[in-house]
């Protein structure tokens, strides 16, 4: 696989210096308001794959969990970007090249625990969204990091998205 991945990063290289690189927002789903509050940063990091590659989401999820920092062949990312940013003002990777990749995104919480990781597979080349296709979305997921953190634990009632990403953000993490 590692071969593979090789030659595809050298594939996305090529698209990159030749120009044909796009700009690409990204919309995080998270699975509720509680795993949103208590996250800090994200970062969407694009790995570049092989045809065949296609089933590799879940493993590369997972190694992101594990991961300092950014994940081999990792061609274009946000960075350690604050969870607010995602859904006041909305995100965009801004050199995507065409082809088959993978988008992972980490989110990580004020001691760089990381809560969620998501990863979707989309071949910029060939793929449109439906209704807007400079948007790409990534489903997150908790990791057991998450589970073990806040077992039991419940969330303010009072905070929401809104209420976290505007003076209440320190009460509802």
């Amino acid at each position: 696989m590692r071969r593979t991945r090789s030659a595809a990063l050298t594939s996305f290289i090529l698209v990159l210096l030749s120009g044909c690189a796009q700009e690409l927002g990204v919309e995080l789903d998270f699975p509720n308001v509680a795993t949103f509050g208590r996250s800090s940063t994200v970062n969407v990091m694009v790995i570049p794959l092989a045809e065949g590659e296609e089933r590799q989401c879940a493993s590369l999820a997972q190694e992101a969990e594990f991961a300092i920092g950014t994940l081999p062949d990792t061609v274009e990312e946000t960075g350690a970007r604050e969870v607010c940013e995602f859904s006041q003002f909305g995100i965009n990777l801004k050199a995507v090249p065409s082809g088959l990749a993978a988008f992972v995104a980490v989110a990580r919480d004020e001691s760089s625990d990381v809560l969620l990781t998501g990863c979707t597979v989309r071949d910029l080349g060939t793929e449109e969204s439906p209704g807007d296709e400079d948007v790409l979305q990534i489903s997150l997921f908790p990791t057991e990091a998450y589970d073990t953190k806040f077992e039991g634990m419940t969330y303010p009632a009072s905070c929401d998205v809104e209420r976290r990403c505007t003076g209440g953000g320190a009460t509802c993490r």
